[in-house]
């Protein structure tokens, strides 16, 4: 289902003027429609850059000017509040109606995709996307996707769950640790994912019994969260730059 409605969404992208190296904007909060489009961006050949809607609106409206995108992705109650030179697709409106869904290839696309072009922009800090290969190899059958869109991190996410052919479990944007957290964990048998030490030391380690592989960054670790988690699993401080593609692995 997820590559039909990418195949769909990324036809209407390209009828729309995207093709390698063109940003598109993707203001959307976490959901399975911001993952649809992410995928849908990438088939296009484009660079997505994922947006938080939740983010002040000067920050919004400054990454927006920065990036270039003309065309965007968003929700029917951001439209007002968004710069109105860019192409938006409002997601509720189903653009991709008639569109169809076969695999998208180069014969689709506006110009040849190769591995130079980009495959995304995001504003946390520089990229270099040299490690995504080694992301794509931890396994994880299934993976969380916890945290914000405009945050590096949620690549990762992407990463961990898709490189493993794995199963991607979008939280609800309201659900940020604690008990609610450990309870979608256990609820939806969650075996690996990224979180903040902070937001993971709201959570009870048995509460998070199915989990066998945790990335753990945003900030310092302290070596009592470890004794906590690390028995028994695999926990990788992956705090570093988003230079070496979101962090070290």
């Amino acid at each position: 289902e997820l590559d039909r409605r990418s195949n769909s969404s990324a036809r209407q992208l390209i009828s729309m003027g995207v093709g390698p190296d063109v940003p598109v904007a993707v203001v959307l909060p976490r959901s399975y429609r911001s993952v649809t489009m992410v995928w849908a961006v990438t088939k296009a050949g484009g660079a997505y850059v994922p947006i938080d809607p939740a983010h002040p609106l000067d920050r919004i409206e400054r990454t927006l000017a920065d990036c270039g995108a003309h065309v965007g992705v968003t929700t029917r109650d951001m439209l007002g509040r968004l710069p109105s030179d860019i192409d938006w697709i409002v997601v509720e409106d189903d653009p991709t109606r008639g569109c169809a869904d076969g695999p998208i290839t180069d014969a689709d696309r506006l110009t040849p995709l190769t591995l130079d072009h980009l495959a995304y922009v995001i504003y946390t800090s520089g990229s270099t996307g040299a490690a995504i290969a080694s992301h794509a190899t931890v396994v994880g059958s299934r993976v969380m996707h916890f945290v914000s869109p405009g945050f590096d991190a949620s690549v990762l996410e992407l990463f961990l769950a898709f490189g493993a052919g794995g199963t991607l479990v979008v939280l609800p944007t309201g659900v940020y640790g604690g008990d609610e957290l450990g309870a979608l964990l256990t609820e939806h048998c969650i075996d690996a994912g990224f979180i903040t030490p902070s937001a993971l030391a709201t959570v009870s380690p048995a509460a998070g019994s199915t989990l066998v592989s945790i990335g753990v960054g945003g900030d310092a670790v302290p070596a009592a969260l470890v004794d906590d988690w690390a028995p028994g699993r695999r926990m990788v401080d992956v705090y570093g730059p988003t230079e070496t593609t979101v962090g070290p692995v």
